[in-house]
């Protein structure tokens, strides 16, 4: 990392651990508000001033407060993270498009001694003059950065989003979650839309990716040593997360990604050995059924895909954390002992039948989304419908508000109208995933390692979103990586058809 992403690392934490101080230590109201505005006038030149790649970890870290395992942390990031992605909103207004006086190509796009050369996919962007774009060339650049299938959808939802709060159960905190969801567009298919210009560009973001997961195994192994207490929820570790499927399903979602990086970045080789091992080490401990599927599917397909003869690796890797977490967990001379915590929270018999009461909810959800099949009942209000006892006969074994099932809670949420943008995506993603892979098969090719990890990552969230919600919800850990890692799918799309 960059001495200058450093700096702005450390300086994002002051301030947010000032905003907390602030809020706490100051009793007069006047000067807390006035100490609140200083913090927020530098966060606003901080967020202006600092690069990308910085930008883009500044965002994941204060998204991870949302998730943490602090209440108190987690319930007053939302003010902070709703003002961050504002900020990086308005810094979005200010980019200049990318035909101009100054037009961002693509390495070896442009030869500056033979301008008329079309437009080659390379691994690094540089910064031309106009003068050199041959209108042919400026037309296959405008076609790079314009808006896609992605946005179009996109907008829809944020649209219908904001105008289903005219009829929600809960007109206020629709028209909130759904402003939010804009700000995520703007973010996501705005700003970083027009940022992502190259391969390298794409490579920045999986590595910043990978650092944000490095930080969760840094603060996961301090807080186990200083809260050990905290570290658990319902029996199973959660570490500085939320809760215990958080953890599993963020990194099962970072897992293809943390694979590619160990095997294509040379530096720091030893670091991310340790981050693969503990992968799925973190995987078992949070006891997500639902992560092991998805990390197993995920990381075997991009194994078969690209890394054949490093697949022995991978599956070793996984043979020893699952056999030493059985062996840590086994008392051999007594057959009468308690259940391992292999077998009590992670395999968990009792509930297998039931899905931790996922099947009980998942019917009742299906007979609300029947009394309102068009419409839904607004944008990001299921938690509400819990509150309000909309849901009949919830299994008793049933913990949390949310139908864990993302694509049951958007059909409650915007009713098939609605949710027909959200299919659409989804379906988009991995027709554009599946296209580059079936392409790579009947050409007998060799598979480009980041294109088919972006993709993977892409299918451990769908297959998380079967058992989770989280796909509108904002303040989620990986709602805002996984709709970023659809950005860079099509992105890397439009480059091979360039």
């Amino acid at each position: 990392m960059k001495s200058t992403q450093v700096r702005d690392i450390m300086v994002t934490i002051i301030f947010i651990v000032s905003v907390w101080a602030a809020s706490q230590i100051v009793l007069n109201d006047q000067v807390k508000w006035l100490v609140m505005g200083i913090i927020a006038v530098s966060l606003c030149w901080l967020i202006i001033s600092v690069d990308d790649s910085s930008l883009l970890l500044i965002i994941l870290v204060v998204l991870a407060l949302g998730s943490c395992f602090h209440r108190m942390i987690a319930a007053q990031s939302f003010y902070l993270r709703f003002y961050i992605l504002l900020l990086v909103g308005l810094k979005s207004l200010q980019m200049r498009p990318l035909v101009g006086s100054r037009a961002i190509a693509l390495s070896g796009a442009i030869d500056e001694k033979s301008p008329s050369n079309p437009l080659d996919v390379g691994s690094h962007s540089k910064v031309i003059d106009q003068k050199f774009v041959e209108p042919n060339q400026t037309a296959v650049i405008s076609r790079f950065s314009s808006w896609s299938l992605y946005h179009i959808f996109f907008v829809y939802l944020c649209i219908y989003g904001l105008v289903s709060s005219i009829y929600s159960v809960d007109p206020i905190l629709s028209f909130q979650r759904a402003l939010s969801f804009v700000l995520l567009f703007v973010v996501v298919g705005v700003y970083f839309w027009n940022r992502i210009n190259s391969l390298e560009d794409i490579e920045n973001i999986l590595q910043t990716f990978w650092k944000m997961l490095v930080l969760v195994f840094v603060s996961s192994l301090i807080f186990l040593l200083w809260m050990p207490s905290q570290m658990k929820y319902a029996g199973r570790f959660r570490f500085v997360l939320g809760n215990p499927n958080q953890l599993g399903h963020y990194c099962a979602v970072m897992f293809p990604i943390a694979v590619w990086v160990l095997f294509e970045n040379r530096k720091k080789k030893w670091l991310s050995t340790l981050v693969l091992i503990g992968l799925p080490i973190l995987i078992l401990a949070s006891g997500s059924r639902a992560a092991i599927i998805a990390s197993i599917l995920s990381v075997g397909a991009l194994a078969f895909f690209c890394y054949k003869k490093n697949a022995i690796y991978i599956v070793l890797t996984g043979v020893f954390v699952l056999a030493l977490s059985i062996l840590l967990n086994t008392d051999v001379n007594r057959p009468d002992a308690d259940p391992t915590y292999f077998r009590e929270q992670v395999i968990r018999e009792r509930t297998l039948d039931t899905g931790s009461g996922r099947l009980g909810v998942w019917k009742s959800s299906w007979y609300l989304i029947k009394q309102k099949p068009m419409l839904g009942y607004g944008f990001g209000v299921t938690d509400r419908l819990f509150q309000l006892k909309f849901f009949p006969d919830l299994p008793l074994d049933f913990q949390g508000g949310h139908t864990h099932n993302g694509y049951l809670e958007e059909l409650i949420n915007l009713g098939f109208v609605g949710a027909m943008g959200f299919f659409i995506l989804i379906i988009f993603f991995h027709f554009l995933g599946l296209k580059f892979l079936f392409h790579v098969v009947a050409k007998s090719e060799f598979a480009q390692p980041m294109h088919v990890a972006i993709y993977c990552s892409v299918v451990a969230g769908t297959i998380s979103g079967v058992f989770e919600s989280w796909f509108s919800s904002v303040g989620s850990f990986f709602c805002f990586p996984f709709w970023l890692l659809g950005v860079l799918l099509v992105k890397l799309d439009r480059m091979r058809q360039i």
